[in-house]
């Protein structure tokens, strides 16, 4: 295993003698093993541990495990512990990607304050087809297929050669001590399901498991470095900036016998996914003047190009909040509960803090965000479109109530005025199959929306 390790890390120039290298470490058999790898090696090492406080007294004894292993060792230990609970909630993220945020912008400030040449993180080769697995899962593009990249700016990874069992088979032969997370354990992560069911299927199902995947992800990476290059040669053609804007030429875009992947590749640094290309190529020929929203960019179609630019301050991403169609739950900015029944199983609800939506016409991811000017839609029980500055008048929703007033959207079509209205379009009626439900908790609801009723005529939420 030495000998495999040092050869990946001279065949991808990873690290060099003398240098000084932080081994992030958990306590678990992949972080262990590394830290007794690596300190095999001549640089220079010190072990940073991460207390999520998210497993009560089992965190804590992860870290003191840690710190008995570091005085043992005579090796400097640095801990911080996180309320990660909190900083998702705050950033309405899951706890997992709270957890990763915080641990390598730490990392990233040790590297800084005390001078270390690079951080270490034990991924294996498992970790490597996991990651892969998910982004199938989630249709992402040839960059996420590639799994995990050995080397991503301070942060190397050199144990991605090594499978689990040959870090378990390392642990046992040299005696390392380490800690079991009981997370692990469970099924209620995806990445967990995947570890504990279909990686072991697939090493069952074929002898070429490891080295199947390990041709895949070079071939993915060499396809990915090509269309780098072709898009960076189509990007010299047709964008250009000028200023803060960045404008990219419709004439030259038109051309391309590929115009969606190709309008893809030149908006995704710009925070734009896939499933806003669509509603951006169907713009194209309608009336200038289109605009979209990424979590940090405003796109505007002109007669000439499309026009990016910057959001402001109180455009960015902490007022533009996105739903999955599996979500269960969002705590932040609005207390929000989803759910999905049959048409046959529904009641109705009137109540103003619950919004009932034919699930078929909604275009997943949804988005949750602040109103702003120039909004409309059409509200419940009227046949024609109304501004949302009209609809708040006519409503006499106060001016402290107006600047908390938030909008579910399904692709540029507001659905649901949080705590006021749905939108006549996505009411439920006798051709609805299945329902989404949308509560909203009353105490982030609208001001003095209590229990009362919404909608005129047919009723709150429908036929």
């Amino acid at each position: 295993m030495l000998a495999n390790l040092q050869k990946y890390i001279f065949d991808h120039q990873l690290l060099v003698p003398g240098q000084k290298i932080l081994l992030t470490v958990s306590g678990g058999i992949d972080s262990m093993v590394m830290a007794h790898l690596l300190r095999q090696l001549p640089v220079k090492v010190a072990l940073a541990h991460c207390n999520f406080s998210l497993r009560g007294a089992e965190s804590d004894t992860d870290e003191n495990f840690l710190r008995d292993y570091a005085q043992k060792n005579k090796l400097h230990l640095y801990v911080k512990r996180f309320d990660t609970v909190g900083y998702a909630t705050l950033n309405n993220h899951s706890t997992q990607i709270a957890a990763r945020d915080l641990r390598y912008a730490w990392f990233e400030e040790l590297m800084n304050k005390e001078g270390f040449d690079a951080y270490v993180t034990a991924h294996n080769f498992d970790d490597q087809v996991e990651t892969f697995l998910i982004n199938l899962l989630r249709g992402t593009g040839i960059a996420g297929l590639q799994g995990i990249k050995y080397r991503n700016g301070n942060c190397i990874r050199p144990l991605l050669f090594a499978t689990r069992l040959q870090i378990v088979d390392y642990a046992m032969e040299n005696n390392i001590a380490f800690r079991e997370d009981s997370s692990n354990q469970t099924d209620d992560y995806l990445r967990n399901r995947l570890r504990h069911h279909v990686l072991p299927a697939l090493k069952e199902s074929s002898e070429r498991f490891e080295t199947g995947f390990k041709s895949t992800f070079e071939i993915l990476k060499q396809t990915h470095n090509f269309i780098d290059d072709e898009i960076n040669r189509r990007r010299s053609l047709m964008v250009k900036e000028e200023g803060d804007y960045t404008l990219i030429l419709l004439s030259t875009l038109r051309q391309e016998a590929h115009q969606d992947f190709v309008l893809f590749e030149l908006l995704r640094p710009f925070g734009f996914n896939q499933s806003d290309i669509g509603d951006i190529i169907k713009s194209l020929d309608a009336t200038p003047g289109k605009h979209f929203l990424s979590a940090s960019h405003r796109l505007m179609t002109d007669r000439e190009h499309l026009v990016l630019m910057p959001l402001k301050k109180e455009e960015k991403t902490f007022d533009i909040y996105k739903i999955n169609d599996d979500d269960q739950q969002m705590s932040y900015p609005l207390q929000l509960h989803f759910s999905r029944i049959e048409r046959q199983e529904l009641q109705l609800n009137k109540s103003l803090v619950v919004a009932q939506l034919d699930y078929d016409k909604l275009q997943f991811r949804l988005t949750l965000r602040r109103w702003q000017r120039g909004d409309y839609f059409y509200p419940l029980g009227m046949s024609g479109r109304k501004k949302l500055s009209d609809f708040i008048t006519d409503q006499k929703i106060s001016t402290i109530e107006k600047q908390n007033l938030w909008l579910l959207l399904s692709g540029h079509d507001i659905v649901w005025v949080a705590g006021h209205r749905i939108d006549e379009r996505y009411k439920v009626s006798s051709a609805t199959q299945k329902v989404f439900v949308v509560e909203l908790e009353a105490a982030h609801g609208a001001q003095g929306a209590g229990s009362k009723t919404q909608g005129a005529g047919r009723g709150a939420q429908g036929e």
